[in-house]
């Protein structure tokens, strides 16, 4: 079993007096004493538009990571690919895998805020095709010198992204999915899952059998996929912490 930490989201607490230069730089700290005690793994989530500045970057800000370290991977949880152009996607993917020597992991959701979408001027209801279509868009602009794309959503011609990632034949790539028709995607398309943190034990049971099912249905093996659960975990000094606010005896 492999431990990662995160998914840093730079918020800003109303409470807390740091800036968001500040919140960046502490980040990049905890990233480097993370791999100093052997964490195998830091990420960063993403979100827009949201008054305590959630990450809009994570590609960025795993490309700021990845320069500070040596040896922890450096993960995406979750890039929101629909409101990206697949393309760009895999350009900024492949400098930061180049960047880190193969450290790289692109963890990709559809996102789920119709403001988000409103924002960026994205129908939700393109989600699953531009999800979808853009999956495969990357995967050929990271593992062929020239190729071109027609789809529903998307539409290329003859076009060669360099530089090519360091990780062959491509950097890992992981979905977050938690409704049944998403989880089933994510099982026919063959990439693992990355799990909600807020998923009881048996909920997540129920995802891998419905992941599992719908991998079998598409002729894929699921045995031995390597999901990754996300779960929120507290330390004892935080604990302690909350406890002396509300008065509690620790």
């Amino acid at each position: 079993m492999k431990f990662g930490i995160g998914p840093f989201s730079m918020r800003k607490h109303p409470e807390n007096p740091s800036s968001h230069a500040e919140i960046y730089r502490q980040a990049l700290e905890q990233v480097k004493l993370a791999e100093e005690v052997n964490f195998d793994s830091a990420w960063i989530a993403e979100h827009h538009f949201l008054g305590d500045g959630f990450c809009p970057s994570p590609i960025v800000t795993a490309s700021a990571m990845a320069a500070v370290t040596k040896q922890i991977k450096i993960g995406t949880c979750a890039l929101l690919l629909p409101l990206h152009n697949p393309v760009r996607v895999a350009e900024d993917a492949s400098v930061v895998d180049n960047i880190s020597n193969g450290r790289f992991i692109l963890g990709i959701g559809m996102g789920y805020n119709k403001e988000e979408f409103d924002g960026f001027g994205i129908p939700m209801n393109q989600r699953p095709s531009r999800m979808e279509e853009g999956i495969d868009v990357i995967v050929k602009s990271w593992t062929e010198s020239n190729f071109s794309y027609e789809g529903k959503r998307y539409r290329f011609s003859n076009l060669n992204v360099t530089p090519k990632p360091a990780q062959k034949p491509c950097i890992p790539i992981y979905i977050g999915a938690v409704e049944e028709p998403a989880i089933r995607r994510v099982g026919r398309l063959g990439y693992p899952l990355l799990i909600n943190p807020i998923r009881t034990m048996q909920m997540i049971r129920d995802m891998i059998n419905i992941y599992n099912d719908a991998a079998r249905e598409a002729g894929r093996n699921p045995n031995g996929t390597q999901h990754i659960l996300l779960r929120e975990v507290y330390t004892l000094q935080k604990i302690k912490r909350e406890q002396k606010k509300k008065g509690i005896d620790s």
